[in-house]
């Protein structure tokens, strides 16, 4: 049996830092990944006062406060790898267990029949730009993630 041996290595150069102070924009992308599910479960939920539904197969869920619903999950329609699509609301939908990932169907058991569902629902348009903003060139600066927490802040504080 082989052992790995790496010069130069110690355990402390594996591990993580402690208090090692995060830069603007890791903060800003941590409270973003934070709001976008809020703030998707809030547009797209279809809250009638008690109960938010999956958008795929309408199943209700209870409510615990604005944008907190437990059994939905906030599921990205194209893949957080798109980056531009990363915390664009249009590209979200609040869908439970099932839809998401248990069923043969589900968003990620059958992507393509995922998105023929999304496109029934939302439309051919509704897609058709989802698509040309994911072929977009745009980074993320720091003023775009501020605006896009200004954005998400505010469709969560309008449940408020």
């Amino acid at each position: 049996m082989a052992k790995i041996v790496a010069f130069r290595a110690n355990l402390k150069d594996w591990l993580p830092k402690k208090g090692k102070n995060k830069d603007e924009k890791q903060i800003l992308y941590d409270q973003l990944e934070k709001l976008w599910p809020k703030a998707i479960k809030i547009i797209y939920g279809k809250y009638d006062g008690e109960y938010c539904y999956c958008e795929v197969c309408g199943k209700p869920y209870i409510e615990s406060e604005p944008g907190v619903v437990p059994g939905l999950n906030a599921h990205h329609v194209e893949g957080k790898q798109s980056y531009n699509l990363r915390w664009e609301v249009t590209n979200g939908t609040p869908i439970d267990a099932g839809c998401h990932t248990m069923r043969k169907d589900s968003a990620h058991q059958d992507r393509t029949i995922f998105i023929g569902k999304m496109i029934e629902i939302r439309g051919r348009e509704w897609y058709d730009n989802l698509l040309k903003i994911k072929g977009g060139k745009e980074k993320w600066t720091i003023a775009r993630m501020k605006e896009k927490k200004e954005e998400l802040g505010s469709i969560i504080n309008q449940r408020l």
